[in-house]
């Protein structure tokens, strides 16, 4: 009998519901039909027990055969021989779940002739009854019958239609490709404005002192010049991105509110030092860093200092990811400046971005990693940490960071950033509050520029922006309306 007509003929389908599912998944259930096709088998699909063996003793050997090759010796042989009892033993476990499962009726299939592996069921016929289940049957008072198929199924073959004309070709793409469309940051609008020969656009109109260059820049490798910043600690540390990104990586980690916080930084950039090799002494950069962080970090804040800030104020490296439609970035330059007073120290960077055709389409994704969002008082502020060397005579004044904000790009940076935070306030503190309210504005940290003794209204080394909130929700609501569309 077929399991087809076993199936038809025990089960009414209107109100049964069949299910299959594995013995071990049927553990301490009940069904009122059983059926199990496949005991009759041997197990497969699993892999051997035959790494190691826990002997009566409890002492656990391994079969080093796997790594050897060597099958001869006596402990090999145990191992393998425990092996396979244990295997045995997990064998009719499973069996015993899968013919105690059944509440009315069990249907068991066994092939006799079947010689191949162990069959844990033909075992426990042999043990039991010597596999003459007929006569189990028979003085079973009709609790057990035996059927047996001697018909062989027709065998079902696959028919289907092989087209007998035309050649085999691969498919063709015939589309166009957006070339724009893709994950946007703003270094990645950087490059693509240098790729574009486009940077004599962004030039500002405030003279740019000779010899300023950032993080990325690949010429600061090596820089040995004497320069005189305020920080003097880090006056001779030459300038790459190698140096930005490890003064990044331990400000990233440190407590600034920690009592210790000028060891924990020493600690901190030696073990930097481990993985980005240069010729940094970890004692003096240590000093440095710590120089900057102890100086006031003026702008809407005054005296305070980033040691100053709790760490359960501060957020380090927040990432997002905002929707873009295709836009150009003289559109964006443009929504912007006309939402900036004219006496805003960036607005002069965002007109002539907008007024220099500088027309690069972006589309897909914008993001970003802002390297610092504090709150202090209950207001959030994003900050960048720049370890720029800008010249030989710089003093860090505001005349010569807006020069150093305007060659690198750095309002459009920061304004990025801004729409970010004011994002993420949003989704964490939800419309009730006045997120315009809440965000103090960009500060720019050029550490080589920050000295503890300067006085509170010594503006050298931080660079505050605090633009219109309009600014903000202007170019917010240009991603958010135009992602809509």
């Amino acid at each position: 009998m077929h399991l087809k007509e076993l199936l038809d003929r025990r089960l009414d389908r209107d109100d049964a519901t069949v299910k299959v599912m594995t013995v071990h998944k049927a553990k301490g259930l009940e069904f009122p039909i059983v059926l199990c096709p496949g005991l009759w088998s041997a197990p497969g699909g699993r892999s051997s027990l035959r790494h190691a063996h826990d002997d009566d003793e409890g002492r656990r050997t391994f079969n080093t055969v796997w790594v050897t090759g060597l099958t001869e010796y006596a402990a090999v042989n145990e191992v393998r021989t425990a092996a396979v009892e244990e295997e045995r033993g997990e064998d009719r476990r499973a069996l015993y779940v899968a013919c105690t499962r059944a509440v009315h009726r069990l249907v068991v299939w066994e092939v006799p002739d079947h010689r191949h592996g162990t069959q844990p069921l033909r075992e426990l016929l042999g043990e039991t009854c010597g596999t003459d289940v007929d006569n189990v049957a028979s003085r079973s008072n009709g609790t057990m019958s035996v059927v047996h198929v001697v018909e062989q199924p027709a065998v079902q073959t696959l028919q289907h239609d092989i087209p007998t004309q035309g050649e085999i070709a691969s498919a063709v793409f015939e589309g166009e490709l957006a070339a724009n469309w893709k994950v946007w940051s703003f270094s990645g609008i950087q490059r693509a404005v240098n790729e574009g020969d486009h940077s004599h656009e962004l030039t500002d109109p405030v003279p740019t002192p000779a010899g300023g260059f950032d993080e990325p820049s690949e010429h600061a490798e090596g820089e040995t010049r004497a320069l005189s910043p305020l920080n003097s600690s880090l006056s001779e540390i030459p300038g790459s991105a190698a140096f930005g990104s490890l003064v990044h990586g331990v400000l990233e980690t440190v407590d600034f509110a920690s009592e210790n916080v000028r060891d924990d930084l020493e600690v901190a950039c030696t073990e930097a030092l481990q993985y980005r090799p240069m010729n940094v002494n970890p004692t003096t950069l240590a000093l440095g860093l710590s120089d900057a962080l102890h100086a006031p970090i003026g702008g809407p804040f005054g005296a305070r200092r980033l040691v100053d800030i709790p760490q359960s104020d501060r957020l380090n490296e927040l990432e997002f990811h905002m929707p873009l439609v295709r836009m150009s970035t003289n559109e964006l330059a443009a929504r912007v400046r006309d939402a900036l007073p004219n006496d805003d120290p960036m607005r002069p960077w965002f007109a002539n971005a907008a007024d220099g055709m500088l027309n690069i389409d972006i589309e897909g994704m914008l993001t970003g990693s802002i390297d610092l969002v504090a709150r202090v008082d209950g207001r959030y502020f994003i900050a960048d940490y720049k370890t720029n060397r800008i010249s030989a005579d710089a003093e860090f004044t505001q005349e010569e960071l807006i020069s150093e904000m305007f060659r690198h790009g750095y309002p459009l940076q920061a304004l990025i950033y801004l729409v970010a935070l004011r994002r993420f306030l949003r989704y964490r503190l939800g419309g009730h509050r006045d997120l315009d309210e809440l965000i103090a504005g960009a500060a720019y940290f050029f550490v080589r520029g920050m000295d503890p003794h300067q006085s509170t209204t010594d503006t050298r080394g931080v660079m505050w922006w605090t633009p219109p909130s309009s600014a903000i929700a202007s170019l917010d609501r240009m991603f958010e309306v135009e992602a809509l569309r």
